[in-house]
């Protein structure tokens, strides 16, 4: 089990076979802001740690935070984490995305999901052949559970083909408010904050 510090005071464990917070991580966490959290019902999908989620709760006042992953591992090891800060107002869902969730129920999603183009069984990091297939499935699931000027924070690669993802985020009602962006090595991780507006 590994230690990984959110601030200086505030820690938390990765279990193994569980995605460790990363650069995508971290440059997606530059875009949550408190303001867009208070008082919200916040979604934490793909959650591995559960970092996202519990970085809402560090930085702002969400109402709830649902974490949801597909993974055991996961599972537990979110709830090891969430007992360890003795976070409140929470819930824990192993689904798929979002699909556990109902219609127009939450505020805010946060997803770092598998993002890189293949086939293979790190399941973290693969999400279909060109990479985009997971998101692209993602975008739809938060169409549906998030409320009109929901906000949906999202990370994905260069590699992940990004015209495709911002089609389909237009398609499907959103509309990109800001984008961050790091070169690693042989792609660009893309982090951005989108508002649905229908």
């Amino acid at each position: 089990m590994k230690k990984i510090y959110i601030t200086n005071s505030m820690s938390i464990y990765v279990f193994k076979n569980v995605y460790e917070p990363s650069d995508d991580t971290w440059l997606l966490m530059e875009l949550i802001e408190p303001r867009k959290i208070n008082g919200k019902v916040v979604v934490d999908t793909c959650s591995g740690t559960g970092i996202l989620g519990i970085y809402s709760w560090i930085i702002g006042r969400p109402r709830k935070i649902v974490f949801i992953d597909i993974s055991e591992q996961a599972i537990a090891n979110i709830m090891f984490n969430i007992k360890h800060l003795n976070l409140c107002d929470y819930l824990i869902l192993r689904c798929d995305l979002l699909r556990c969730l109902n219609e127009h129920s939450v505020d805010v999603v946060l997803a770092n999901p598998p993002y890189l183009p293949g086939i293979g069984k790190d399941l973290d990091l693969y999400g279909g052949v060109h990479g985009y297939e997971i998101i692209l499935d993602l975008i739809i699931e938060a169409n549906r559970v998030l409320r009109n000027k929901g906000f949906l924070f999202l990370v994905y690669s260069s590699l992940s083909n990004e015209d495709i993802i911002i089609d389909y985020l237009h398609k499907y009602g959103f509309k990109v408010y800001r984008k961050k962006s790091k070169h690693f090595f042989f792609e660009d991780i893309i982090a951005i904050e989108a508002i649905k507006e229908n």
